[in-house]
Order: C-alpha cells, then structure tokens, then sequence
C-alpha cells in the first residue's frame, strides 16, 4: 500500500541516504526531505526511476547543508516546485530546461554565483534568489578551455553515441564514472562537449524577466550571470 502514497514527509530526521525504492511509488505528489543530512553521495538513483519522474510535483530537499546538487534532479518530468533553499550550493547543474513545468523555483540561502543558462527558457512564476552572493561584475575566467581528460573523452562519446541512437545505457562502471564526472551539454548546438570545450558565463536575460515574481534580498535589481557551455569555440562565434 505504501507504493500508492502520494504525500510524503520525512524532514527532520538524521537521514542521509535515499534508497533507490523511493522512486518505485506511483501516485507520489508532494516529497519533503528538507532538514536531514543529505550529499551529493547520499543515493539520488532514485530520482531516475519512471515512476517518480512522471508523478512528483513537489520536491523540498532544503536546509540539507548541500554543497552539491545531482544532476538526476531535472529528471523529474512533472515537477512543478521545487525548494533547495538554506544549503550551500555553489552551482546548479546543467539541464535544468529539461523541467518545462517548474513554476516555483526557491534557491534562497545558498552561496550561488551564477545560475544555469538553460533556466532562461523556464517560464517560472516565482523565483527566489535572495541571500545568494551572486556575481555583479564580469569574471575574469569569462572564456575558460576544458579538456576532457581520455577517459572522460571515450564515456561521453559512447555515451553520445547511445543517446543519439537510443540504445539503453546499463554499464554501471561507465554510468558511475559518468555520475562522478558531469556531463556538459553545448548551449547552442545541445551536443555533448567532448573534445575540448568552452566554458563560459554570459548576460543572457535580465533578472527581472526570468519569473513574474522575483524574490531578492535588495530593492535593486542585480546583474545575473548565466554559466553555459560550448562543445567548441566557434559555437560560441555562430550563437552571438
């Protein structure tokens, strides 16, 4: 009976490991695991599963002390809100365009410089920023070269590879290497960076057109940084 739940609460509690039987519920709505101990180790897999990507709304995984968030998080298809506030989150990652429903979007209280280019195609109805020590001046590592070391070259283009031609991805010592290296998608082309790539962060949308209401801890609007990435330097030269 316990698959059918659709509200779940377990804040407050000491818990720092989720197994991967969360994502098996299939009517779960509402998810609360604000006040534990979570990490970015502490078994997000669940959030991969069918079920939960299809049925979660809401999501709160706030005042967790996260320095990390898992990429598997914009898996959640339906999520309509989601609160990761009071954590100490440097970065957001990739992807998060993926979740074309998120409405309300809380990241107060975390240490964020910049946020992710994809989150400008968002039409968000609310989003929180204040208390984030968010970047006001252009960085100077505004054009920085990556290159991917040859074990991260040959996962991402076989990962690449199976994406493209859809064929199931099961190897776990080559999804684990992945989980543990982040995969970064080109802003304009959407590939896979593999070779040698570019990153960035870039003005790309006014912080006051990213929601309908924005929540900042300042009367005046600050200037938003976007991080993004580019599989190579000329995407950068065909996008602007």
């Amino acid at each position: 009976m316990w698959l059918n739940l659709t509200d779940v609460n377990i804040s407050n509690n000491n818990i720092g490991l989720l197994p991967r039987k969360l994502g098996a519920f299939r009517c779960l709505r509402r998810l609360n695991l604000s006040h534990n101990c979570l990490s970015r180790y502490s078994g997000w897999v669940w959030l991969k599963e069918p079920c939960i990507k299809r049925t979660l709304r809401f999501l709160d995984i706030s005042n967790n002390s996260l320095l990390e968030l898992s990429e598997y998080i914009w898996n959640l298809n339906a999520l309509v809100e989601l609160k990761i506030s009071h954590n100490m989150l440097k970065r957001l990652p990739q992807g998060i365009e993926n979740v074309r429903n998120l409405s309300i979007l809380d990241l107060s209280h975390n240490m964020l410089m910049y946020l992710p280019a994809g989150i400008i195609y968002l039409r968000l109805q609310t989003i929180d920023i204040s208390m984030n020590p968010l970047v006001i001046n252009r960085p100077k590592f505004i054009n920085e070269i990556i290159i991917p070391s040859l074990t991260q070259f040959a996962a991402k283009v076989l990962y690449q590879y199976c994406r493209d031609e859809r064929i199931i991805f099961r190897w776990d010592d080559l999804n684990e290497h992945i989980s543990r290296n982040k995969i970064d998608n080109c802003f304009y082309c959407g590939n896979i960076c593999t070779s040698p790539y570019v990153y960035a962060a870039e003005l790309l949308k006014p912080i006051f057109e990213l929601a309908v209401t924005v929540i900042k801890q300042t009367s005046e609007w600050p200037v938003v940084f976007y991080e993004l990435y580019y599989c190579f330097p000329e995407c950068r030269e065909d996008y602007w």
